[in-house]
């Protein structure tokens, strides 16, 4: 099977002026530099707990779509750490990669983002930051390695593991039902930008221990997109479905029960378009906690739709 994760330029998609105009309108609402934007509309409030003013910072960022996909998630996972003293301020902010996509012609203006980002985690004295986001994840290192400090960054997988955390194990809730596992055998979608150094490969991996794992052809470094990355279902929306069509197909054929996934993007791509009820974050199998896909994608439009109409007025009012 192709993996066409490298040629999706070329790939075929709607042309023309009125195509790029509509284009345009569309990224604008994923242009995180500017208010309003999709990612602040379905952002949680940050929250400290634990610590107080003068202190250095623990963070625990979940990601733009973790937030909009269930944030009653993102509060469990949050709880978990401050409860082990991992950390003690949800951090719900945006990392900015979204505008290598939103926003490719102007490369300052990530740039600039990224400055005030930096400044920011300064401001807060933070220590560490946790993240269950692979493109938070990378983009966050960097950040550290730019500003020269020594902020802490780690994947939520890699923190859970080294707690002796397992998917086997589970952490339910006294009042929820655990998922009964047995005679479930699991493929792991990698994310893009897991693929040069397998962080989170490696530990999400680590977390299934013994359960029945089938991988798939393409998987960690050599993995294949899911279709939604890079705004591919904004800008080629008829590539973003061929993708994660031909990705369905590889997972079909290793038989495997569940295709698991450690980006939400991607859980949220592979539920919205191919195996739905098939595919999974890591997370809703630790916490014994389902995700309701249906309803997250109509939350996600609702507020696309909230934001475009802001978007309008504010140009009407401008026009006026």
């Amino acid at each position: 099977m192709t993996d066409y994760t490298e040629h999706i330029d070329s790939l075929p998609d709607k042309t023309g002026a009125q195509h790029d105009q509509a284009l345009d309108e569309m990224l604008r609402l994923y242009r995180v530099d500017l208010q309003p934007n999709f990612f602040s509309e379905i952002m949680l409030q940050k929250k400290t707990v634990g610590s107080t003013e003068g202190d250095t910072a623990d963070l625990f960022v979940p990601g733009c779509m973790f937030q909009a996909v269930e944030p009653q998630l993102v509060e469990m996972v949050f709880d978990w750490l401050n409860e082990r003293g991992l950390a003690d301020t949800l951090y719900a902010a945006c990392c900015g990669n979204i505008l290598s996509f939103s926003a490719p012609e102007d490369k300052t203006i990530k740039k600039q983002f990224a400055q005030k980002g930096i400044a920011e985690l300064n401001e807060l004295k933070v220590k560490r930051i946790i993240t269950s986001c692979p493109n938070c994840y990378y983009t966050y290192r960097s950040w550290a390695e730019e500003a020269r400090n020594t902020i802490e960054v780690r994947a939520l997988s890699e923190v859970m593991l080294e707690q002796g955390v397992s998917i086997e194990q589970g952490i339910a809730a006294d009042d929820v039902a655990p998922f009964d596992l047995s005679g479930i055998t699991f493929s792991i979608h990698d994310a893009c930008p897991d693929k040069a150094q397998g962080v989170f490969a490696e530990s999400v991996r680590a977390l299934f221990k013994d359960l029945p794992m089938k991988e798939m052809e393409h998987c960690r470094s050599r993995t294949m997109c899911c279709g939604f990355g890079r705004l591919l279902g904004v800008c080629k929306p008829k590539a973003s479905v061929f993708i994660n069509s031909r990705r369905e197909e590889e997972f079909l054929e290793t038989e495997a029960d569940v295709l698991v996934n450690y980006c939400f993007t991607c859980a949220n791509a592979f539920n919205y378009l191919a195996v739905a009820g098939r595919a999974a974050h890591y997370l809703e199998l630790l916490f014994h906690h389902q995700i309701d896909w249906t309803e997250a994608e109509i939350r996600m439009t609702e507020a696309l739709e909230k934001v475009q109409r802001s978007i309008e007025a504010e140009k009407e009012g401008v026009g006026s």
